[in-house]
């Protein structure tokens, strides 16, 4: 796979892994536990607001398909992400902080402080820019199919398929078919 189709993969990969690496951070820091459950409404909040506002390369499909997403109450689907995200940055800030107090004395912190806040402030922009940058990236691939798409059958419509361009005719193969039943 050419590394251009596979950049939007790995900027929402990244996009995502900006929060793991900030509960690592806030685990071996010692914040408080709290950042967890912040951290979760922040990378839950951060890939909706991106989802949001930017383009949708999916978009222009809606309506060649039948599926339609379910449209629900904002909360009813915000929060199982959300609840995912508290149970699974749980795990990890306990393991980090387990971790952690292997090599030096570990004492958690019990209020947030302004060091937390831009712990979420920094791992949110970050996520938020590089959702921009994946969803600009993948509009432009998206953009640029539909274009040689498009290219493709009006060629093959004028009858300027790579065929008639050569002189060679088509491979055509003759027979007979016959019924299995008789």
């Amino acid at each position: 796979m050419p590394f251009v189709l596979a950049l939007p993969i790995f900027l929402r990969i990244a996009s995502t892994l900006v929060f793991l690496v900030a509960v690592i951070v806030a685990a071996a820091l010692n914040r408080s536990v709290m950042m967890v459950p912040l951290l979760a409404a922040a990378a839950t909040l951060s890939h909706w607001v991106a989802g949001k506002f930017v383009p949708n390369p999916l978009s222009n499909l809606e309506g060649a398909t039948s599926i339609r997403t379910p449209m629900g109450n904002l909360l009813g689907r915000l929060a199982p992400r959300f609840l995912v995200g508290v149970f699974g940055y749980g795990i990890l800030f306990a393991l980090a902080v387990l971790i952690s107090a292997i090599f030096q004395e570990t004492e958690l912190e019990r209020a947030i402080t302004n060091t937390d806040f831009i712990i979420i402030g920094v791992a949110s922009a970050i996520a938020i820019i590089l959702s921009v940058i994946n969803a600009y990236t993948a509009a432009t691939q998206v953009t640029g199919i539909m274009t040689d798409l498009q290219q493709a059958f009006s060629d093959m419509q004028d009858g300027q398929g790579p065929d008639q361009d050569s002189g060679e005719t088509p491979f055509t193969f003759e027979g007979e078919i016959i019924d299995p039943d008789d």
